[in-house]
């Protein structure tokens, strides 16, 4: 279902890079994937994989009571036209559920119609916000990306600190959205902020690409190990350094 608007979202970022203009159908197909990537994702998948799966197997204890009820049912399961395998008597069903180890999984269509109609109720507040391009070079250092590339994160750090009782939403004011489109451009959007395009300086795209390096789930890439971050006592430091600064914060 994805893959039809996909040379839609390749294309389009390709214009912008090109043209530097966020309006029109760009500005449309490339909000439109923002939308998509913030409600998709294995997080996002897995929570309401094991919430059908909670409620999936309550349903099937109910339903395995008593053994009137379990044979009611698959008559009607049959009436419905579903293939019910008889050899598998309800002994064997209550015996299985009762030692609990299978898993419930769902359809992948399934997942893409609820991303889908999340990505759509978040889209209006896409547009709400105003958007600034930042354009950066291999001299100031590129931009990183990630597994999890587009970030909604609050705008202050008191907000950040809060943060440890409740993540930020698409519609709260104090919220800032990072999305890189290259290596040398990305977008900020705010609520009542700037729009145009922004030439980037060290520190502020070494935060950036900080920001993306802290919210990524397992993998970050880069075209170089030359980008800039910012260490944990707010120094710009070289990618080359990333790893062995990690090395050296997990070991205390």
């Amino acid at each position: 279902m994805y893959s039809k608007i996909e040379e839609k979202f390749a294309s389009s970022i390709k214009k912008l890079n090109d043209s530097l203009k966020f309006e029109n159908e760009i500005k449309d197909y490339i909000l439109l994937l923002v939308a998509i990537l913030a409600t998709r994702s294995p997080e996002h998948r897995e929570n309401w994989r094991k919430f059908q799966e909670k409620i999936s197997k309550k349903t099937l204890s109910i339903l395995l009571s008593k053994k009137n009820i379990w044979h009611d049912h698959l008559e009607l399961l049959k009436n419905d036209g579903v293939k019910v395998d008889e050899s598998f008597s309800y002994d064997k069903m209550k015996e299985f559920h009762k030692k609990g180890n299978y898993r419930i999984d769902l359809p992948n269509a399934e997942y893409i119609s609820i991303e889908i109609e999340m990505a759509l109720s978040v889209l209006p507040y896409l547009y709400e916000r105003k958007w600034r391009l930042i354009q950066t070079d291999d001299k100031i250092g590129t931009f990183v990306t990630s597994d999890n590339p587009m970030i909604l994160a609050w705008k202050n750090y008191e907000d950040v600190i809060r943060s440890a009782w409740y993540a930020p939403g698409h519609g709260m004011d104090e919220t800032i959205i990072y999305f890189p489109i290259s290596k040398y451009l990305s977008l900020y959007g705010e609520f009542n902020g700037l729009e145009g395009v922004f030439c980037g300086n060290e520190k502020a795209v070494a935060s950036w690409n900080t920001m993306k390096i802290l919210y990524t789930y397992k993998q970050v890439y880069t075209s170089k190990n030359s980008f800039k971050y910012i260490d944990r006592i707010g120094n710009v430091c070289s990618g080359e350094l990333l790893f062995d600064h990690f090395l050296k914060d997990s070991n205390g």
